[in-house]
């Protein structure tokens, strides 16, 4: 499994931030899946990529299989969050 935070303020990349009342694609890439070692997850925000590459926390022998979304506040999220759609495609 690989973790992506998204604090409060949205910065998620040295130069990449999700800005509040606005759509945004977030991309995940894996990559080289069949290595615990060396796998990794490369991020992009509205198709650019971020220079980001989340490192494999838990392997998982089927791969990934789901999308997981949670608030990590400690008190309710009165701005919250849309999702308008998730895709998956396997190569």
């Amino acid at each position: 499994m690989y973790v992506l935070d998204i604090p409060g303020g949205g910065r998620i990349g040295p130069d990449a931030v999700l800005v509040p009342d606005q759509w945004h694609t977030l991309r995940f890439e894996w990559h080289e899946v069949e290595n615990p070692d060396s796998a990794h997850c490369e991020v992009f925000l509205d198709q650019q990529p971020i220079g980001l590459k989340l490192p494999l926390r838990n392997p998982s022998p089927h791969g990934i299989s789901y999308l997981r979304l949670r608030s990590a506040s400690r008190w309710p999220d009165e701005n919250g969050l849309y999702l308008a759609a998730v895709r998956a495609m396997v190569r």
